[in-house]
Formats: C-alpha cells, sequence, structure tokens
C-alpha cells in the first residue's frame, strides 16, 4: 500500500463531512467506499476516494438517494475525479504548512497559520483546514513521515497562532460563560483552543483550564466562575471507558442547569454518552448549538 496518498477513515470523514459510522455502513451495504486495509485492519482511502465521496455527498445533500448517487458514481455519470470542492481547496492551504513542517521551515509554518486565520471565514477555516491539518499531522507521524517533536512543535505553533487570532476575533458583547477542559489524564489540549476561539467569535465568554483535571476541580471552576456550559474535547488517546466514566461523574456533579458538550475524535470509539451530554461533531455545531441558546441577559440588559 502506498503511503504517499492515503488517508485514515477519521481524516476521510473529516474532510468530506460524513461520519465514520456512515462511511462504514455504505461500505457494508453498497459496497463503496472500498479502502484498503492495513495488517491490523485500518482503513486506508485514496485521493481517488476523497473526491469520489466528495461527489457522493453532493448527491445526497440534494435529495438523491445513497443508492443512486453511489450506482451514478460507478457509471461514471459525474465527472468524479474533478476536484473542485472547498475541503480540498482546504487540503491545499494546509499543504504548504505540512510541507514548511517536513522541512523544519517554522517560520514558514507561523506565516502560513497566521494567514489562514486571518483570512475568510473563522469557523470554516477551522473545520476545514486547521482540524483535517491536525489529523494529518498525526497521520504522517504515523506514516514515519515526521518526528514527535515535529508534531509537538506544530501543535505548539498553532496554539500560539489560535491566541493571536482569539484576541482579533472577540466580541465585546457578554455572552454565557463557558468553561473548556478536557478529561482527567488527557494532555491534548489544541482542540479546546480550536474550540474557543470559535465561541469567542460569536460572543462566548471562554475560559480555558487546559486539560487532565479531576471532575471535581473542573466543578469547582464551575461555581466559582458562574460556568453556563462545559465543553469536553476527547482524543484518540482517551480510553471510551475511562471517558464514559468521567463524563458520567460529571454531569451527575453538575448543576441541572449548565450544559455538558462534547466533542473531539475520541468520541468515534465510544458505544454511548452518558444522559445529559450533547454531542457536538464539528466546530460548526458547536457554533451552532450555541446560538441556538436563550441569550444571556446582563443586568443592564434586564
Amino acid at each position: 500500500m502506498s503511503k504517499s496518498k492515503i488517508y485514515s477513515i477519521g481524516l476521510i470523514s473529516s474532510l468530506t463531512g460524513v461520519k465514520e459510522a456512515t462511511l462504514r455502513k455504505w461500505e457494508s451495504r453498497y459496497g463503496y467506499p472500498d479502502p484498503e486495509r492495513s495488517d491490523s485492519g485500518r482503513r486506508y482511502y485514496s485521493q481517488s476516494h476523497l473526491s469520489n465521496l466528495i461527489s457522493i455527498k453532493e448527491q445526497v445533500d440534494t435529495g438523491i438517494p445513497i443508492r443512486k448517487a453511489i450506482t451514478n458514481l460507478k457509471a461514471n455519470v459525474l465527472p468524479v475525479q474533478l476536484l473542485v470542492d472547498v475541503n480540498l481547496a482546504g487540503v491545499k492551504a494546509y499543504g504548504v504548512v505540512l510541507e514548511a513542517l517536513k522541512a523544519h521551515d517554522l517560520e514558514l509554518c507561523k506565516s502560513e497559520l497566521r494567514k489562514l486565520l486571518n483570512k475568510g471565514d473563522l469557523i470554516e477555516c477551522v473545520e476545514q483546514v486547521l482540524a483535517p491539518l491536525m489529523v494529518e499531522v498525526g497521520e504522517c507521524w504515523y506514516r514515519g513521515e515526521i518526528s514527535p517533536y515535529q508534531e509537538h512543535c506544530i501543535s505548539s505553533l498553532l496554539e500560539l497562532a489560535l491566541i493571536e487570532a482569539s484576541m482579533k476575533k472577540r466580541v465585546t458583547q457578554r455572552g454565557k460563560n463557558i468553561l473548556l477542559t478536557t478529561p482527567y489524564g488527557e494532555l491534548h489540549t489544541l482542540g479546546l483552543s480550536l474550540l474557543e476561539i470559535v465561541l469567542a467569535s460569536i460572543g462566548g465568554r471562554c475560559l480555558n483550564i487546559g486539560g487532565g483535571l479531576s471532575f471535581q476541580e473542573v466543578c469547582k471552576a464551575v461555581h466559582a466562575y458562574s460556568i453556563e456550559i462545559v465543553c469536553i474535547s476527547v482524543s484518540l488517546y482517551c480510553k471510551p471507558r475511562i471517558t464514559h466514566q468521567y463524563l458520567t461523574e460529571l454531569r451527575d456533579s453538575l448543576p441541572d442547569q449548565v450544559e455538558l458538550w462534547i466533542g473531539g475524535q475520541g468520541i468515534n470509539l465510544m458505544k454511548t454518552l452518558p444522559t445529559g451530554v450533547r454531542y457536538c461533531a464539528t466546530v460548526s455545531e458547536a457554533a451552532d448549538l450555541y446560538t441556538s441558546l436563550p441569550k444571556y441577559l446582563s443586568p443592564s440588559d434586564k
């Protein structure tokens, strides 16, 4: 299997907007996509799969049944190799950052990350460029194309770029108090920064306390800072059973009126979520959920 143009199921899901469970269902029921498998059984998709799946999703989004969309693909009804989707533009956009990282050119990485964050729609940038970028960085490490220290470098640079951008994007109106953290023992916090900049840009008053705290400490912070929404990010490194237990204990300990949201790649490993926990598959879903909540009124507004 060639390692130059392969995508994991997680990255394919991020780039196409098709959930991992849906990809598996299509493969089982309709015979497509038909990814290669590693010796351990992991699915890997080609560039052709990527463009074809984007074409299929476009058809499904217009109301065409999935069976018909796949039939169209196999019959070559549509120009499935034409890479025109905005998600592929995202691949091209972060490709410069990846190549700079591999060449150890950190200054170019910094400048390109700043450019990405300063142009276009912020939520679209985070969802279609930055999140897939970090998934691909992980895949590059898995394929042996970069070393662990390079993965840490790009994470640090992106964190700094997000902090800079968040200072520019924050709005002045008072919104809901939001606490962002990860489960106990989970130290991968980049997802928190991605979500923070998006929620802050639409009025959220975000408090990012980093990762790895116990649910008791999170509850203390909730009470101390009058938190109304707790957002938890879970990476693939979190064990599903431990995450489920953590969420259950946290939900049971939080006041009923406090929302508990969760997102991240690690959710794909969990079979169920505890009652009272809301799942946000993407940052745009989190943004939509936030804007759908009753608006916070400051004392001067009442």
